[in-house]
């Protein structure tokens, strides 16, 4: 009896059951099936892929690809920095296809196989005048795969990189070109070509260089000394010829070129690296575009080129070589520009502004440092560092598009530099050009916010209406014993310039004093500590900032300075194009929505995997 009753509550039981099944249309049994069909399904379906059969694994990326990455993970963050160009070769989608060129204001080539020489020529204008003579020696690993490439452009140091990767003996093989016009050797153009193996067994380079074989009517003999520290000789080769004139009425340019012989392959070991510098001198009987062009001597010219190159190749360090020109580099760089990732569009983003910076400088000498220079020469180009005259009196740069163009020729790099040495002279900067590389490097700097140099003080005579993105001017030269920093701070809610911050970086012993808006308020001393400044906006519009060592010519300005109002709210109120993006509160709102949106979802699944379970089993029963 005991069974049959319980037998008949199974029953009972399994009735229920059936019938919840049958009534119930719950989203929860239909969900729980599709997603037991979807793990099946994908693992059906992985069974059959590749790395499922034996003796097969996912295809992982090609070793030379992640041996190049790591080579240029050292240069990322100053890559991110707008300080150096990284191009792959072919380019990459995010990539621009900057130009690999490096001068210094005497000798200039495009770091490229097929590239010329170029010789520069700076009056009346800048030009570089091309020189049919290859520099550049050609490396290629032998009897491997097809190399991955890169190119950077260290735009701090001077410096281009070509780097090839290789899959080797079971490593990596690294073969990387550093070519470098040295800063402070106006007639030195240096290559060193660095191979890395990390291979098990040895690798063989190819050299190649081409040298005045495209230069008609050149002569080229092959020369040897004896090196007093090395008993072996060192052995270079002689080129001499002439190139016209840009303008016809001069005469020939005699240049004379002389070169270290390049072997015809090296062999590095595995696990070691091997070096090879390859240096070339260039003198012209027109140094700089001198007029008249000095008479000089062939026999003095080869003469010359060869004395100079001897010392190069009997250097008893010859890494210093690169160290001088990276620090010189460094020094003409101080002064410069920073400009927030998040720029206005109206703006140059910083690697625009970097690299033509970089590419000017490349092509005017650094009359002030420059090693061959004449002291008597250095200390007269110093002293134009000191006589700004009212540079930079033009609107600000930062909103002329047309200053920060990318050149992809030799010829492009001569236009920008054209351009600027022609709107800085024509802008009060005459003085700074004649100084050379560091006094155009100053005056771009001024010319990018509109600081200007005026009778007796300094002003920033930006419109702060027209200020959207955070910018740092480093090393601005005021005195002769005074640089200082100043920085353009902009609020990031409402896109508008916020504050004006002032640092002194070489303190002199004249007290500096700093006023805004019209100096309509106290001038304020600016001593070793930050100075903060609001930036005010007045009616009619002055500059943001007046400096001097001059309290009383300060206070001057009050009187001579007519403003009907100066405040900062109105910057709050003023209708000017904010920077790109949107605020803050609408996308705080906008992760509320979604966040509300999938908590409702959450409810309802939940409501109707459960709730409508219970009440449908409530209505069997009751049924």
């Amino acid at each position: 009896m005991w069974v049959v009753t319980h037998f008949g509550n199974f029953v009972t039981w399994l009735k229920g059951r059936f019938a919840f099944l049958t009534h119930v249309r719950s989203r929860r049994n239909t969900l729980i099936v599709i997603a037991i069909f979807t793990v099946f399904f994908i693992w059906t379906i992985s069974r059959f892929m590749p790395h499922h059969r034996q003796g097969q694994l996912p295809e992982a990326p090609a070793y030379d690809k992640v041996c190049l990455s790591d080579v240029l993970g050292k240069w990322k963050q100053a890559a991110a920095d707008g300080d150096v160009v990284i191009i792959h070769k072919p380019s990459e989608k995010s990539e621009n296809p900057y130009l690999p060129f490096v001068g210094n204001g005497n000798v200039g080539v495009v770091a490229t196989d097929s590239s010329f020489m170029h010789i520069a020529l700076i009056q009346p204008s800048m030009k570089w005048l091309k020189l049919p003579f290859f520099p550049i020696v050609t490396a290629k690993a032998s009897n491997v795969p097809k190399p991955r490439e890169a190119t950077i452009i260290d735009l701090k140091k001077g410096l281009v990189h070509q780097l090839q990767t290789y899959s080797f003996s079971h490593g990596c093989v690294i073969v990387e070109n550093v070519i470098y016009a040295h800063r402070s050797q106006s007639s030195v153009l240096v290559q060193e070509v660095v191979v890395v193996n990390h291979g098990h067994s040895g690798i063989k380079v190819l050299l190649t260089h081409e040298g005045a074989k495209a230069w008609k009517g050149s002569t080229t003999k092959s020369l040897s000394f004896e090196r007093t520290m090395d008993p072996s000789k060192a052995h270079y080769t002689l080129s001499h010829g002439q190139v016209a004139h840009v303008d016809k009425s001069e005469p020939d340019i005699n240049v004379t070129v002389a070169t270290s012989r390049v072997p015809p392959e090296m062999t590095v070991q595995g696990q070691s690296t091997g070096i090879l510098r390859h240096l070339t001198v260039v003198h012209t009987s027109s140094l700089f575009g001198q007029k008249p062009a000095p008479r000089v001597n062939i026999e003095k010219l080869q003469e010359d080129a060869e004395k100079e190159l001897r010392a190069l190749v009997s250097l008893d360090s010859p890494e210093s070589l690169r160290e001088s020109h990276s620090t010189a580099w460094k020094e003409l760089t101080e002064t410069g520009l920073f400009v927030d990732p998040r720029h206005d569009p109206d703006t140059p983003s910083g690697l625009e502004v970097n690299t033509t910076m970089y590419y000017v400088l490349s092509s005017f000498p650094s009359r002030v440092n420059g090693a061959s220079n004449p002291q008597a020469h250095k200390d007269e180009m110093e002293k134009l560092l000191h006589i700004p005259d009212h540079c930079f009196g033009g609107p600000p740069t930062m909103h002329s598009a047309s200053l920060w163009p990318m050149p992809r020729t030799e010829s492009g790099v001569t236009k920008i530099a054209a351009l600027w040495q022609r709107l800085l002279e024509q802008n009060g900067c005459s003085a700074l050009v004649k100084a050379g590389a560091v006094g155009i490097n100053q005056a771009i700097t001024l010319s990018f916010g509109g600081l200007q140099f005026s009778a007796g003080h300094f002003e920033f005579a930006a419109n702060p209406a027209s200020l959207h993105t955070t910018i740092v001017f480093r090393h601005i030269h005021l005195y002769e014993d005074m640089d200082i920093y100043l920085t353009v701070l902009v609020n990031a809610e409402t896109g508008h310039a916020e504050k004006l911050l002032v640092k002194p970086v070489k303190g002199g012993k004249t007290p500096l004093y700093a006023c805004e808006a019209g100096c309509q308020y106290d001038p304020v001393e600016v001593g070793e500590a930050e100075v903060t400044f609001p930036v005010r906006m007045t009616r009619p519009v002055t500059p943001l900032l007046y400096i001097s060592h001059n309290k009383s010519e300060l206070l001057e300005l009050r009187k001579h300075v007519f403003i009907k109002d100066a405040h900062e709210e109105s910057l709050k109120n003023h209708h000017v194009h904010r920077r790109a993006g949107l605020p803050a509160k609408f996308w705080v709102t906008i992760a509320f929505l979604i966040v509300g949106f999938h908590l409702y979802l959450a409810k309802l699944i939940y409501s109707e995997c459960f709730k409508e379970k219970d009440i449908v089993r409530s209505k069997i029963y009751m049924s």
